[in-house]
C-alpha cells in the first residue's frame, strides 16, 4: 500500500510567518528531558486565554506556520505550540531521530500537554485559566483528549479527523479507497483492507518502537496508541462549542467518521457540535483544482471556536 500519512503543513505566502514575538520556553518532564514550549502572546500585560494548536502526525515542526495562524487573533488569544519530543523548531521532515521514534505515542503528547499546562498555571501570570484547542489530523485526536481531560476548556476545533470511528475502523476504508484511487479491481481492494486490518491486530499484539508500518516514522507503538480510541465517546460528554471541519474527498480521515460523530451528539440530544463539510477539499484541503484552502479553514475553525 502506498504510504498515506497524516500531516498538516501550514504556509502562508510561501514565506516564514511569524520569527518576532515568540517566546520559547524549556519545560522539563518527569524524566528529565525538556518540553520545547513556543507561545506568542502580544498582550502579556492583561489576562489572556491560551490557544492550544496541536499538530498533525510526522516529524516536521509546525510552530511557526500555526502560530502564523494563531497571530491572527491576537487581541483575543495568546497562541501556544509544543514540539514533539526528537523535533526542533525549523525542522523540515529531514532527519528522523531515534528519540522521535522511541516516544512518539498520542499518550506521550497529551502528557506534555498537560505537563505544560501545570507549568504555566505556576509561572504564567499573563494567563487567565481559559483554554481553547484546536488540532488536526492526528492533531485533532489529540485536542479532543486533551479538551476531554484537561478542565476549564471554552472551546475545541478538529479538522481532517473525523472522531466518531476508531483509528482501526477507519484505516482498513481509507487503505480501500486508496487501491480504488489506483485502480484496483474489487477483489484486490477487499484483499488490500484484510491485509489492513490483519496487520493492526498484529500491532496490537507487538506494539513496539522497533517496527514501523506505512512510514519509518510510524511505529507499531504510534500505532497502538491510536487506533482503538473512539474520541466519540469523550467528546459527548463535552457542553463546549465543537467545531468540525470535514473534507468530503478525504481518504486519510474518511467523511464517515465525522459523520458518525455527529450522528452519536444528535441521539444524545447534543447541539453543542457543528459539522461543517467542504466539498471538493482532500485531507489537506486542496481542491479539485489543486488549490490549498488549509490556512482559511484553520482561520474558520478558531474563528468559529472563539465565536461561540
Amino acid at each position: 500500500m502506498k504510504r498515506l500519512f497524516f500531516i498538516l503543513t501550514i504556509c502562508i505566502g510561501g514565506q516564514q510567518l511569524y520569527s518576532q514575538g515568540i517566546q520559547h520556553l524549556l519545560v522539563q518532564r518527569l524524566n528529565d528531558s525538556y518540553i520545547d514550549v513556543y507561545v506568542h502572546n502580544k498582550h502579556p500585560e492583561k489576562k489572556m486565554p491560551l490557544l492550544i494548536l496541536c499538530q498533525g502526525s510526522g516529524y516536521d515542526s509546525n510552530t511557526e506556520g500555526f502560530l502564523g495562524v494563531a497571530a491572527k487573533f491576537e487581541e483575543q488569544v495568546a497562541g501556544l505550540m509544543i514540539e514533539k519530543q526528537g523535533v526542533k523548531y525549523g525542522d523540515k521532515s529531514d532527519s528522523l531521530s531515534v528519540i522521535y521514534k522511541e516516544n512518539n505515542t498520542v499518550y506521550n503528547r497529551l502528557y506534555d500537554y498537560l505537563r505544560v499546562l501545570q507549568y504555566l498555571k505556576k509561572y504564567a501570570d499573563w494567563w487567565n485559566g481559559e483554554v481553547y484547542v484546536f488540532g488536526g489530523s492526528e492533531g485533532g485526536l489529540l485536542a479532543g483528549m486533551l479538551a476531554s481531560f484537561y478542565p476549564n476548556v471554552k472551546g475545541l476545533a478538529i479538522i481532517c479527523y473525523g472522531g466518531g470511528l476508531k483509528f482501526g475502523e477507519a484505516w482498513p476504508i481509507s487503505s480501500s479507497l486508496q487501491k480504488k484511487l489506483e485502480g484496483a479491481n474489487s477483489a484486490a481492494v477487499s484483499l488490500e483492507e484484510m491485509a489492513v486490518k490483519d496487520t493492526l491486530e498484529n500491532i496490537r499484539q507487538h506494539a513496539t518502537f522497533l517496527q514501523s508500518y506505512s512510514g519509518d516514522d510510524n511505529t507499531y507503538a504510534w500505532w497502538a496508541s491510536v487506533i482503538d480510541l473512539r474520541l466519540s465517546n469523550s467528546l459527548v460528554d463535552l457542553d463546549i462549542p465543537i467545531f468540525v471541519g470535514q473534507g468530503t474527498e478525504d481518504i486519510m480521515a474518511p467523511p464517515v467518521s465525522a459523520k458518525k460523530l455527529l450522528q452519536v451528539f444528535q441521539q444524545a440530544g447534543k447541539t453543542n457540535l457543528y459539522l461543517k463539510e467542504y466539498a471538493g477539499y482532500d485531507h489537506s484541503f486542496t481542491d479539485l483544482s489543486n488549490k490549498n484552502h488549509l490556512v482559511e479553514v484553520c482561520t474558520e475553525a478558531i474563528g468559529w471556536m472563539l465565536k461561540h
